[in-house]
């Protein structure tokens, strides 16, 4: 170990100058430093301890010197531990007249909202101080609370303040509505409009009622269905070969040759549906048959009930005019024995109603 002698060193091979050249960290090796290698006299400061080996010493601590004395790397051991402080060991705790000194005159100062503080001579406790505030739960269902706060933010006063319980003095009934104007107690209840209690529509009669910005009902009445008087009534039943009434209405003969002798047999194919119709009972046995429903424009609401009534695989198919449809079809058809369907003019369309395979 050397020791340092203002700014020369004594080595074992005698004196010479030293050149300070920085700060040396001998954790990392920065700068890098090497065994036996630098320039006589130069010496770093160690400002991070570590163990990078010199020359043999791997105990750098901060402060320590590493100075290479022309041949190899040497310590100057500046961080020697302490063995005693005041004449005692292990954990020393000094007070004032350990060491001759006066008692502490400095203090910690409790400020604004603020308890305790003390001389530093000891321990002290510094704490919230308590306020003008009661501890308790404010604010309710008939209470509002108020607080008053200070410039740190501490609620200095709290109180429950009563919640103003308001007295309705007029009720006034606005529009549809009857009972008002209501001073002290009363009932408000729904006004009566123009409207006759009773039930409207039905099967000759359609309702029309006006119905106001309220949703009310200010005016009903009932309107006889145009086909009221023809509504159908009868049952009509079909069957192929039914006879053809052939008129001739421009007064031209019409005349009919069989050019080959042999026997025509004409046969009812279509029938068209009239307004006075209701249920159609259908004998297509012989061959398949066609149920032309009316332009749905001209029978509006107006129901008919088709049914195929023989056992053949003959099918009544109920057909529509002016590419009309039917549930969106433009045929149904009635394949089995006893099937049927009802269909109803919306006057647009056909709608199946009700329907029996």
């Amino acid at each position: 170990m050397l020791k340092a002698l203002g700014g020369f060193v004594a080595t074992g091979g005698g004196v010479g100058a030293v050149t300070y050249k920085g700060t040396w960290n001998a954790n990392t090796n920065t700068p890098s430093l090497a065994s036996g290698v630098g320039t006589q006299g130069d010496y770093y400061v160690v400002n991070v301890a570590g163990s990078t080996n010199l020359d043999g010493i791997t105990d750098w601590e901060i402060g320590d010197w590493a100075i290479f004395n022309g041949t190899v790397w040497e310590k100057v051991d500046n961080t020697d531990a302490v063995t005693s402080v005041n004449g005692q060991v292990g954990t020393v705790v000094l007070t004032a007249a350990d060491v001759n000194a006066a008692a502490s005159n400095v203090y910690v100062i409790a400020s604004t909202g603020l308890g305790g503080g003390g001389n530093l001579e000891a321990n002290v406790t510094v704490f919230l101080a308590n306020t003008a505030v009661t501890p308790a739960t404010y604010g309710g269902g008939t209470d509002a609370a108020s607080f008053v706060v200070d410039a740190q933010g501490r609620l200095t006063s709290a109180a429950n303040v009563a919640i103003p319980q308001g007295t309705v003095t007029n009720v006034t009934a606005g529009i549809g509505l009857d009972g008002g104007s209501i001073t002290t107690s009363g009932t408000i209840d729904l006004a009566n409009t123009t409207v006759t209690a009773g039930t409207y529509g039905g099967a000759s009669n359609v309702s029309v009622i006006v119905i106001d910005a309220q949703g009310r009902i200010t005016n009903a009445s009932n309107v006889a269905i145009s086909s009221a008087s023809t509504v159908i009534t009868n049952v009509v039943t079909i069957s192929n070969g039914d006879e053809i009434d052939w008129e001739n209405n421009s007064s031209t003969v019409i005349s009919w040759e069989n050019n080959n002798l042999n026997v025509i047999d004409w046969l009812n194919a279509i029938y068209v549906v009239t307004s006075n119709n209701a249920t159609i009972l259908v004998n297509c046995a012989a061959e398949p048959l066609f149920i032309l429903l009316p332009a749905a424009g001209s029978v509006s609401g107006q129901q008919f009930k088709v049914k195929k009534i023989d056992s053949s695989n003959n099918a009544a198919t109920i057909t529509t005019t002016s590419s009309q449809t039917i549930d969106g079809a433009l045929t149904y058809p009635l394949s089995t024995q006893y099937q049927s369907a009802t269909v109803q003019s919306d006057s647009s369309d056909w709608w199946i109603t009700a329907e029996v395979a």
